[in-house]
């Protein structure tokens, strides 16, 4: 009875350790699967946020062109010969030509555009051509902030009224405005006219930050990790945007994504673009006020 007994208790200890070996297999099993787990986990969010990232300076990019393309044009005559004669004197407006151009084969864009302010006309004004008339405002008038008008070769401000659809130019601050009207033809403005600011924006890419220039100012970077920017003309008056831009980790080799459609065949993106992680942004406008 003695040895069976203890029989019996070594057939027990035995057992207990094929348990123990059989949950540390199980456990080492988990472990290595919660650790492959994580990692792809951390890899899938690192690339997630490297796109999210890029596509949301692609977004900003946008945020920065939409208003002023939008609204490039606006107070400026929409046929070519009205618009060439009244920036005569316009030095870079009339060296552009014409509100919109796409120049350095769809690299950089140069826009004319206008800023609608809350001063308005007091009354009906007449203007006429080459006459210098006072144009009394009315609403936010405190405060014009003319300084941000584009200013020409002369020194004077460049501003327009919505109901004229011509400029004008001034060297004054405040109301009553002294202007002198730029315009072909004679025109009446409409009464409570906004007052428009005139001014010049150009915007391109250069090693790899998106910048903008504005009123022939100083250039300024706007968004970093930016590596192209497309412009293109399409019929009726609709201007196409393409940009390209990256997260900020950079591969040691091109990083496994999708091929990205580039617009412009004469500048694709390279080997060493692919090493970040790529968005492409594409926004389609029309230009209104032509």
């Amino acid at each position: 009875m003695i040895c069976s007994a203890e029989t019996a208790s070594q057939n027990r200890r035995a057992f207990t350790l094929v348990e123990v070996l059989i949950a540390l297999v199980i456990t080492s099993l988990i472990m290595g699967a919660s650790v492959t787990l994580l990692y792809t986990f951390l890899r899938n969010y690192e690339e997630s946020s490297e796109y999210t990232m890029a596509l949301q300076r692609g977004q900003l990019v946008m945020a920065y062109l939409e208003p002023v393309i939008l609204s490039a044009g606006l107070g400026l005559p929409s046929n070519p010969d009205d618009f060439s004669h009244c920036v005569e004197d316009g030095g870079l407006l009339k060296a552009w030509g014409e509100p919109v151009s796409i120049v350095d084969e769809g690299s950089k864009i140069r826009l004319i555009y206008s800023v609608v302010l809350n001063a308005v006309t007091a009354d009906m004004t007449d203007f006429s051509p080459g006459a210098s008339i006072s144009v009394p405002l009315t609403g936010s008038t405190s405060d014009i902030g003319m300084e941000n008008a584009y200013s020409g070769l002369d020194g004077k401000k460049w501003i327009s009224f919505l109901s004229v659809g011509s400029p004008s130019v001034t060297n004054s601050t405040t109301s009553p405005l002294s202007v002198e009207f730029k315009g072909k033809k004679a025109v009446t403005s409409a009464q409570y006219d906004p007052l428009l600011l005139i001014r010049t924006m150009v915007a391109y890419v250069s090693g790899g930050v998106f910048y903008i220039k504005d009123n022939n100012g100083s250039t300024l970077p706007a968004v970093k990790g930016v590596l192209k920017v497309y412009f293109e003309e399409l019929p009726g008056d609709v201007i196409k945007v393409s940009v390209l831009t990256r997260g900020d980790v950079k591969g040691a080799s091109p990083i496994s994504q999708n091929n990205i459609s580039w617009p412009d065949s004469n500048d694709m993106p390279t080997s060493d673009d692919y090493r970040y992680r790529l968005a492409l942004s594409s926004s389609l406008w029309r230009v209104r006020n032509r």
